[in-house]
């Protein structure tokens, strides 16, 4: 249930109710509100709440937890509505097998607005305890970061050269690890373009990611890896914005250090056919080659008589003997390392749980076509039809046993190598019955096809990777399709 408003004086407000669950019968209950007050100037304040609440059901394997997170918001415009300051801060509470955790987070921003040169600052803070996923998506916590950069309008917005209007920017990202303090890293970004004097577009985007620091997430926990700068170029050009039919393509290249290259291509057609159909279509491939990725978390056993691998991947205390293959390396690969704390029962030798990564290879493609028909002023037809696929391999296996030391594993007995496909389709349907209230009737249908590999070398048929696309598309038109129908009715009843 969603109610929304806006008042004379300018307060907007929002709330969602939610409820799900399996078998029609609920489980799990989200809630989410937001209000914002406008103030003179274009500037405003706004606050949100939302909060997360899930019942034990064994059935489920699913344990009882509560969260709940608020926030406010500003963003104040001052010198003539050229500068703006914005902000948020936020905290959480979350509540999960006894185990409560408080969080907060705030962010500060101060940026120039309009005129010919245009600096902006920033800072944020997110504690390690902030938690918000329950109702939304976050993607970090632990970590702190400082953004500087501007834009330049070259000849206070004049022709200059070929272009009509030419612009330069250049932007810069510090991130740090909150608790700590340790650096993960400055990304940096060049980028030039502009409107060319027949209406067509091309820019050059040219980013550093990288420098310095290291990345505390891609091992899943067990341990920060130095990162590798990483260079990219893009290039795009679009057609004349004013033409019926209009194009745009791009092309990149990245650099790896250590030797990892990828590449991206891609061109888009839109085509208004008239005032009530518009078609749109769009292709890119790309790929990696020998880029550094995380492979696997493994665990690994020291013996007397040399290393144990398991066969799968997990815990080092749910793995048992006949779990075990011997692995062909040194027991000094394991030297500096610590043994996992956790001995499992019945299994002989020392356990070690470690993080593996490898030269990546991959291929993509991603196709895409959507339609919108308008039959009136009051009614429309979305059509949206998108097919993805991507494989990929791992090859020349390293042991991390510290930032900077990556162990070669050339043994590793296992192959990796993965592939997923996957078609979605839907259609939304839109009836504006009368001024403000509108009926929607969507479908959409989505088909998966996947294969992650985990298995011994010995025993290991062709690999996922050399299937072509079309091969893997085949695939995923061959699964049982997975459809939804979902009616949705708006109903305007103050004005």
């Amino acid at each position: 249930t969603k109610l929304t408003g806006r008042t004379p004086g300018g307060l907007s407000f929002g709330a969602l109710g939610s409820a799900t669950g399996e078998q029609f019968d609920p489980s799990r209950f989200y809630l989410a509100a937001r209000v914002k007050q406008e103030l003179a100037g274009q500037s405003y304040v706004g606050g949100g709440v939302t909060a997360f609440n899930a019942l034990e059901d064994a059935d489920l394997g699913q344990s009882s937890a509560q969260s709940a997170a608020a926030a406010a918001d500003w963003g104040i415009r001052f010198a003539d509505g050229t500068w703006l300051f914005e902000g948020t801060a936020a905290a959480s509470v979350r509540d999960h097998l006894d185990d409560q955790r408080l969080g907060a987070g705030t962010y500060i921003g101060l940026d120039r607005i309009s005129g010919y040169f245009v600096p902006g600052f920033g800072l944020r803070f997110y504690s390690a305890d902030l938690r918000l996923n329950d109702v939304g998506r976050f993607r970090q916590t632990d970590v702190a970061q400082a953004r500087a950069g501007t834009r330049y309008l070259w000849n206070r917005g004049q022709p200059v050269g070929p272009f009509r209007r030419l612009n330069s920017g250049v932007f810069g990202t510090q991130t740090w690890t909150l608790s700590d303090g340790a650096s993960q890293g400055l990304s940096t970004s060049l980028s030039s373009g502009g409107e060319l004097r027949g209406f067509q577009q091309i820019d050059i985007d040219i980013g550093i990611d990288r420098l310095g620091g290291v990345d505390v997430r891609e091992s899943r926990g067990l341990g920060p890896v130095a990162n590798l700068l990483e260079v990219d170029v893009t290039l795009g050009f679009e057609s004349d914005s004013r033409r019926q039919i209009r194009w745009g393509a791009f092309v990149g290249a990245g650099r790896q250090e250590g030797g990892g290259s990828s590449y991206r291509v891609g061109a888009e057609v839109d085509w208004t056919v008239s005032d009530r159909l518009a078609l749109d279509a769009e292709i890119g491939v790309g790929g990696d080659d020998g880029r550094r990725g995380w492979v696997a978390n493994e665990p690994l056993f020291s013996r007397a008589d040399g290393l144990r691998i398991a066969r799968r991947s997990a815990l080092p205390e749910s793995i048992t003997e006949p779990d075990l293959v011997r692995l062909d390396a040194p027991v000094g690969l394991l030297d500096g390392l610590a043994p996992y704390t956790t001995v499992p029962v019945g299994v002989d030798g020392t356990p070690y749980y470690v993080a593996l990564f490898g030269a990546r290879d991959t291929r993509e493609v991603d196709v895409t076509t959507r339609a919108q028909i308008l039959f009136g002023p009051t009614m429309s037809l979305q059509l949206y039809g998108q097919l993805f696929a991507a494989r990929g391999r791992y090859r020349d296996l390293t042991l991390l046993a510290g930032p900077d030391d990556l162990r070669a594993l050339d043994t590793y007995p296992k192959r990796r190598d993965f592939s997923l496909a996957s078609i979605t389709a839907n259609a939304v349907f839109r009836w504006e019955y009368r001024p403000g209230s509108a009926l929607f009737v969507v479908w959409s249908q989505g088909r998966d096809s996947d294969q992650f590999e985990e298995q011994l070398l010995s025993g290991a048929g062709p690999s996922p990777f050399d299937r072509g696309t079309g091969r893997q598309l085949g695939d995923a038109f061959e699964v049982y399709p997975n459809d939804v129908v979902l009616v949705k009715l708006s109903y305007l009843f103050m004005r």
